[in-house]
């Protein structure tokens, strides 16, 4: 069963997509991601892993993301702490978002970082 969500400020979007059956959280951002929507995705992400009570997995595309506040690293960090996470996966064709990601992996949690959705299927 699917859950869409669309999460909206002035400067941008996330469409998060929950899946309970495939036990997956996907958010698509697009646009300037400020702290603001994080912080909203992490509330979303936290009701997801209340309802499941197993793990599950964190995915975010970044493919539409045009720039991303620095700060939003305060509130990705908390992903790692959410009840029943088992990986963090980024998706990011940007060589910069993707090196970031790759650099920050460790201490923001991050599973694994893909170039695209092909290397990571979403089905």
């Amino acid at each position: 069963m699917k859950n869409l969500t669309e999460i909206k400020n002035f400067w941008g979007v996330l469409y998060i997509e929950k899946d309970i059956e495939k036990k997956i959280f996907i958010v698509k951002p697009q646009g300037i991601i400020q702290p603001s929507l994080i912080k909203k995705d992490l509330s979303e992400a936290r009701a997801f892993s209340h309802s499941l009570q197993c793990s599950w997995t964190y995915i975010v595309d970044t493919s539409k993301v045009l720039l991303a506040n620095p700060l939003n690293l305060i509130y990705l960090n908390q992903i790692k702490n959410l009840p029943g996470i088992e990986k963090f996966i980024v998706i990011a064709p940007n060589p910069i978002i993707r090196t970031l990601a790759k650099l920050f992996s460790y201490p923001v949690g991050i599973t694994n970082v893909y170039k695209n959705q092909s290397e990571f299927n979403i089905s």
